[in-house]
């Protein structure tokens, strides 16, 4: 692929792409991407810009080492903008989707900068294991514990190895949305 390329999924389709800098994109059914810009000088990552306009992906950024267990960065930034959020990652594993309106982030490894395209100078750093929702003229200012069950799902959706379509039961995109509410709430209510 190259710099403004949009590759769009259909809803029976995934795609996986791997850049020359070992960065990965996962792509969930219905959803389209442009790759706004990919600056690399040989195999080194210079920045990147990609748009999500809709749908679902998982954004594996390289260049994140471990010691003790404990995640560091090697410095390769990472963003990700859709119609209301920019997600900024540097050696991260996270999900990213945006949805009747609704971009929501959930960090597997490591962390994310997040803010709302219309509201300036607020921005919510999002550690792994938990997730934010950014709307059209807001942004959640509380990072909440990501459920098990949303990994999973997200997981799978982004995942090129599992059935997409009509080879399994389809959610919509509103039952996605209701079961996310519906977790924020019981975690909300959990903490009070």
């Amino acid at each position: 692929v190259s710099e403004g390329d949009i590759i769009r999924t259909k809803f029976d389709a995934k795609v996986e792409i791997t850049f020359a800098d070992k960065n990965v994109v996962r792509l969930a059914p219905g959803s389209r991407l442009e790759i706004t810009k990919y600056l690399l000088k040989g195999n080194e990552n210079r920045g990147n810009v990609l748009n999500l306009y809709r749908g679902k992906m998982r954004v594996i950024v390289a260049g994140q080492k471990k010691v003790l267990g404990i995640s560091f960065s090697a410095g390769r930034k990472f963003e990700v903008k859709t119609p209301v959020a920019v997600a900024d990652a540097e050696g991260t594993d996270f999900f990213i989707f945006h949805i009747m309106g609704v971009t929501g982030i959930l960090v597997k490894e490591g962390k994310v900068d997040t803010f709302n395209h219309a509201i300036q100078g607020q921005v919510v750093s999002v550690t792994a294991g938990n997730a934010t929702f950014v709307s059209k003229n807001k942004i959640s200012k509380s990072v909440r514990p990501a459920a098990d069950i949303e990994m999973i799902r997200h997981s799978n959706d982004t995942d090129t190895k599992t059935k997409t379509g009509q080879e399994k039961d389809a959610q919509t995109d509103a039952d996605i949305l209701n079961e996310e509410a519906t977790a924020h709430k019981w975690v909300t209510l959990k903490e009070t």
